[in-house]
């Protein structure tokens, strides 16, 4: 596909691969974007996840030093960003890769669970730091309001990662992609807001979920994840590439449809295997009704049933009230009716 030439959107598909190994403890997964199937050797993931140090931009190299001295050396270490790129140079396609990102600053130093995309031919393009974060699982609610919070919880010292602040679209040979980490693709609100942020400019072509279910060791948990997921291609009306660490990777399209999952080729299996999946997405051109008018059909039928139930409970009250100041005369026996 000519990167010149507007794709037609009615047709086109995106050719996305899974080249990952999963495994517990977590490994990095990863999703690499191609606009062709190639017979390239598939790249198995490392064995931790990538830790990614940003580079530093409103600060000098003395004032790093200075500021953070046990960093400095690490911001210097290019290792990490030519891997990255080495990556992305060997399968001759873009990748998204998940991260764990360092990010130093002004302000102080920030931890961020990430997605970093890097092209072949430019090396690291962007960077979506996670959003919506999991309580408890990656911060503690209230900790900075209530004074001595984090001494109930079993967490010690500089627990948990930062928000991020917005998403991030990476487009490729004219194929735009949006990541989601994690549980983010079970909060329908939240990829909503992704896709209908995306309209302003130009629509999101594939939404990309990166994913470490490792946690839940094969459980239905895997399962429940893979499911929600397909609700929010339905609600969006926008295919994804789910990459999960321990499983299950697959490919949704925007009918919610399972159109392929990364099975182990001699088990069979989907969950706490070694497995990689390489299928072709195909694109959505339909418009969502939800993405357009978000919550207000679903708001309109709730307001409605509150307002039922206050009427009902009204109007019997009021009925009871009139039955409670009746008087009832006492019947005269049967003989003196005679």
């Amino acid at each position: 596909m000519d990167p010149g030439v507007a794709p037609d959107r009615s047709s086109l598909p995106a050719h996305v691969s899974l080249p990952f190994k999963e495994t517990f403890p977590p490994a990095f997964v990863m999703i690499t974007i191609r606009d062709k199937f190639t017979d390239n050797t598939w790249l198995s993931a490392g064995p931790r996840p990538w830790q990614y140090f940003a580079p530093v931009t409103d600060l000098t190299q003395a004032e790093i030093k200075e500021k953070f001295p046990l960093l400095a050396p690490r911001l210097e270490n290019k290792d990490v960003i030519r891997e990255f790129e080495g990556i992305a140079q060997k399968s001759g396609a873009a990748v998204v890769i998940g991260s764990q990102t360092v990010a130093a600053g002004r302000e102080g130093m920030n931890f961020y669970n990430s997605a970093t995309f890097v092209t072949p031919d430019q090396g690291i393009v962007s960077r979506y730091d996670k959003i919506h974060r999991v309580p408890f699982g990656e911060y503690i609610p209230l900790k900075d309001l209530i004074s001595g919070l984090q001494y109930f919880t079993p967490y010690r010292g500089e627990f948990g990662i930062s928000a991020g602040k917005a998403p991030v679209f990476m487009e490729y040979k004219g194929i735009r992609y949006s990541p989601v980490i994690c549980f983010e693709d079970t909060v329908p609100q939240l990829v909503r807001s992704i896709v209908a942020d995306s309209t302003k400019d130009k629509t999101v072509d594939v939404l990309l979920n990166l994913s470490n279910d490792g946690w839940f060791h094969g459980s239905s948990e895997l399962d429940q994840h893979l499911i929600t997921a397909a609700f929010r291609c339905v609600e969006c009306r926008v295919p994804m590439v789910r990459a999960v660490n321990t499983g299950i990777s697959a490919v949704i399209d925007g009918d919610g449809a399972i159109r392929a999952r990364a099975v182990n080729e001699k088990t069979g299996k989907s969950k706490e295997t070694e497995a990689y999946l390489v299928e072709s997405v195909p694109l959505d051109p339909r418009n969502s009704y939800y993405v357009r008018y978000g919550d207000w059909f679903a708001a309109t039928c709730l307001g409605l049933t509150l307002l039922a139930g206050l009427i009902g409970f009204f109007f019997r009250r009021g009925g009871d009230s009139q039955a409670d100041s009746t008087t009832i005369l006492p019947s005269k026996p049967a003989e003196q009716l005679a």
